[in-house]
């Protein structure tokens, strides 16, 4: 993740301020705002208007209204417009004052973080990120928020893999680059070559793998948590994103992948 995020008590001067609310709950924050301000934003919220902008001396605020009829997805939706209105402004650093619910704070947050991913990697000349900093502002950290950034951070990871060239990422570049992965985020990486594979006789890779000219690997990937308890492991198989990793199918096979 190219922004970095953290946690704040107070509201700080001379920092754009986006503020997240319903259309009602416009009290709880004037102990926030100028008279002047209020007195716009008021005359804004009249006109239904959900994404409403100003100058208020030095301070530039942001505020993100919705009625509370709104869909989860639509608190992402906006969350996308307001990151894309903050790089049009060139703003290196926002703070956000929330009054909404968790789950649609979450949302909120969610759209705008994900809508800060690049893959810039082969870029000659790389623009530096116009937005760098968000400032969460609240008494205590929020732990669905912590944990939606990690997801979103995850998620990021994975882009860069899409978006990788099969010139690159081959199977035995993935191994390795899950193995960087482990080592930067705590969690150990097996890798087993093609000898290894056919030792324990995997055929469906072996299949797959003729289709390649480059050989196959396996991945072991295990997280074991300090304070882990559970007698039994949770395990999931899935294959990299490399070589056939499969999408769509074009066969017209009723009620099977199509929603």
């Amino acid at each position: 993740m190219k922004i970095h995020i953290d946690w704040t008590k107070t509201v700080k001067e001379n920092t754009p301020t986006a503020v997240f609310l319903y259309s009602d709950q416009l009290a709880q924050i004037t102990p926030l705002l100028s008279q002047e301000v209020i007195a716009k934003l008021e005359n804004n919220i009249d006109k239904s208007l959900d994404l409403i902008e100003f100058d208020d001396s030095q301070e530039k605020w942001f505020f993100v209204v919705f009625p509370k009829t709104t869909k989860l997805e639509n608190y992402r939706k906006k969350g996308h417009t307001l990151f894309n209105r903050i790089s049009q402004l060139k703003e290196k650093s926002l703070q956000i004052v929330n009054v909404l619910p968790n789950e649609e704070y979450v949302a909120l947050l969610e759209g705008f973080i994900l809508s800060s991913y690049t893959f810039d990697k082969y870029f000659t000349n790389k623009d530096e990120a116009t937005f760098t900093h968000l400032h969460l502002v609240a008494d205590e950290p929020n732990p669905q928020v912590d944990e939606m950034i990690n997801v979103a951070a995850s998620t990021m990871i994975a882009r860069d893999f899409v978006n990788e060239p099969l010139s690159y990422l081959t199977a035995e570049q993935f191994s390795l680059d899950m193995r960087a992965l482990g080592q930067k985020n705590g969690f150990e990486v097996t890798i087993w070559d093609k000898d290894k594979i056919e030792k324990e006789a995997m055929g469906g890779i072996l299949a797959v793998n003729k289709g390649s000219f480059t050989p196959p690997t396996f991945n072991i990937i295990e997280y074991k948590h300090e304070d882990a308890s559970d007698d039994q492991p949770i395990v999931f198989v899935g294959k990299g994103i490399v070589f056939d990793t499969g999408g769509l199918s074009l066969k017209p096979t009723p009620n099977s992948m199509d929603f």
